[in-house]
């Protein structure tokens, strides 16, 4: 069977519990930081696919990068478990971003990315929010990335929409001009 379709089957059935148990935000951030995981330690997925661990173990290394030190909600707990039994750890990481997104559809949730070149201020952060959420005519996720390539300005990213007004950008455009 196609994993799209496996994992969208185990997402689904996740958010329905997840409402159940009334979880359904907490495990948003678990499942967002399982996703992030995958992405930031390699080793993380080979090492569920690990014949030799024991699905105890597995279950206690998904649970610590799903909440870190905090306890897990219940939904979340259950479900790993269900889903190591299964033997599916393999798609753990596509049910955690199918999830996510799931979640945000029903909630009207928009992503948005926004780089700068250095730490920004939270009332600065929020205002920007404000922004974006008044042009999205919706809720945003806002995510803001560090990233001193660009040099000063920002980009700003939501709805499949960019908006670069990073210093390096305007300096490739001014020398690209000159030549």
């Amino acid at each position: 069977m196609d994993s799209g379709i496996i994992s969208m089957r185990y997402a689904k059935a996740l958010l329905c519990f997840a409402k159940e148990n009334k979880e359904e935000e907490l495990v948003y951030a678990e499942v967002k930081n399982l996703a992030e995981a995958f992405v930031a330690v390699p080793d993380f997925k080979r090492a569920l696919l690990n014949p030799i661990l024991s699905e105890e173990k597995k279950n206690k290394l998904v649970l610590a990068a799903a909440c870190n030190e905090a306890k897990p909600s219940h939904a979340l707990a259950r479900f790993t478990k269900l889903l190591l039994e299964k033997k599916r750890a393999e798609q753990l990481q596509l049910v955690a971003l199918t999830y996510a997104d799931l979640y945000r559809k029903e909630q009207g949730i928009t992503l948005g990315r926004l780089t700068v070149p250095s730490p920004i201020s939270k009332e600065l952060r929020e205002h920007l929010q404000k922004w974006i959420e008044t042009k999205a005519q919706s809720k945003v996720s806002l995510e803001v990335k560090e990233n001193p390539d660009i040099i000063g300005g920002f980009i700003l990213e939501y709805n499949n929409q960019q908006f670069d007004a990073s210093v390096k950008t305007q300096l490739n455009k001014i020398r690209r001009a000159l030549q």
